[in-house]
């Protein structure tokens, strides 16, 4: 994740970033996902985690045949850095990335399939539906039913 930039000196004619208080030497813009290299699509149970030449990126959610939870991400590689080193061209002053591995608290539970429910109402005026029924009916009042304050007695 980018976390800022700062103002640091480095060889001229180069580009950096800087990783978890670290420097590199980039070959291209380490931000723009383009220059990255696309490895594959791959299934997790868990999220993987991010580091400095690999960057994955969140695909779909499904549940298999067990009940079980798969998590695709995309892969991605970057083979254009090294290590800051010596440089004899000189030193600027440059405006340089800083990206840092951020931690995230994911917590997946294999113990329950992923459920979507769908709603669609309507609004029809002054138009009522009533059902009899014994007091506290589940089915109704999770249906959308409330109680209406009219008591009857069972014939």
């Amino acid at each position: 994740k980018k976390a800022g930039s700062n103002l640091l000196k480095v060889c001229q004619g180069y580009d950096y970033i800087s990783f978890n208080n670290t420097l590199y030497r980039v070959s291209s813009d380490y931000s723009n996902l383009s220059n990255w290299n696309y490895i594959s699509t791959q299934k997790y149970f868990y999220p993987p985690k991010d580091a400095l030449n690999t960057k994955y990126i969140y695909n779909k959610t499904l549940n298999n045949k067990s009940g079980n939870r798969e998590i695709y991400f995309d892969k991605y590689a970057y083979n254009g850095i090294t290590y800051n080193s010596y440089c004899g061209n000189g030193y600027i002053n440059k405006m340089v990335d800083s990206y840092s591995y951020q931690p995230e608290n994911i917590t997946i539970s294999q113990n329950e399939e992923t459920c979507i429910k769908r709603i669609r109402t309507r609004n029809i005026l002054n138009s009522y539906s009533y059902v009899w029924s014994s007091y506290d009916n589940k089915y109704l009042l999770n249906n959308g039913y409330k109680y209406s304050g009219k008591k009857e007695l069972k014939k």
